[in-house]
């Protein structure tokens, strides 16, 4: 393993549930993540792209129909 040491976890297993989360936590836990794709977003290859993604998924979805 290349001298690094083996990962153990010494923790107990944690059953988190989103909705024991109050607002504000979840507000300020979420805003640099929004941000982040926010940013992602704004370059104009990246959105480029996202526009064939959408077209492709809106025509996929009008033949299901």
């Amino acid at each position: 393993m290349n001298g690094d040491p083996t990962y153990r976890s010494t923790t107990t297993e944690i059953d988190l549930k989103a909705g024991n989360i109050p607002a504000n936590e979840m507000s300020r836990l979420t805003k640099p993540l929004v941000e982040i794709v926010a940013a992602y977003f704004e370059d104009p290859k990246v959105r480029a792209e996202f526009e064939v993604w959408k077209a492709a998924r809106a025509a996929k979805a009008k033949a299901a129909t």
